[in-house]
């Protein structure tokens, strides 16, 4: 408890995010420290203290630079610019895409948590419907283009639905 400041809540916030866990993340495109909830456990362990996981999600998907985005829209980029999120030579250009569902399962299915906190919302709300990629198909190799060295940058099939399943709009 002391840890934490006696009696009261406190709040360990990760960084980053789960897929960019050199341990559950795409190979090279991760950081070279643990971005799940690990630390935090690690941390906690042996104090007596109450945890409750917070998972945050962005209502798009979203990086910084080269790495796996299967569902990047340049036109949804250009439409949900980032004053905080601008293109730098360490990180590269913030691209966007459509929320993906299996990226977002895969995510949390390692973090783990107890909750989850959908943010932005009202940015997608407010361009109409949106899609929400729901799977893909690669139309390679068995294994997705940015687990296969040397493979052609060839982007999968996506299979979505374009309502706004959180909009007081959705059909």
């Amino acid at each position: 408890p002391a840890l934490l400041g006696g009696d009261r809540p406190g709040v360990l916030e990760g960084a980053q995010g789960t897929l960019l866990d050199p341990d559950v993340g795409f190979p090279p495109y991760v950081t070279k420290t643990t971005a799940t909830p690990a630390l935090a456990d690690a941390l906690l362990a042996g104090h007596a203290v109450r945890v409750r996981r917070i998972g945050v999600l962005r209502a798009y998907a979203h990086r910084h630079g080269p790495g796996p985005l299967p569902t990047e829209d340049p036109a949804l980029t250009a439409g949900l610019p980032e004053a905080h999120n601008r293109a730098n030579p360490w990180q590269g250009g913030f691209r966007v895409g459509a929320f993906d569902r299996v990226l977002a399962r895969y995510a949390v299915a390692r973090a783990r948590p107890d909750v989850l906190a959908l943010t932005c919302v009202d940015r997608v709300d407010a361009r109409g419907p949106i899609r929400v990629v729901t799977s893909y198909r690669h139309p390679g190799p068995a294994a997705p283009w940015w687990a296969t060295p040397g493979s052609s940058r060839r982007s999968p099939s996506l299979t979505s639905t374009s309502s706004s399943p959180w909009s007081s709009r959705s059909s």
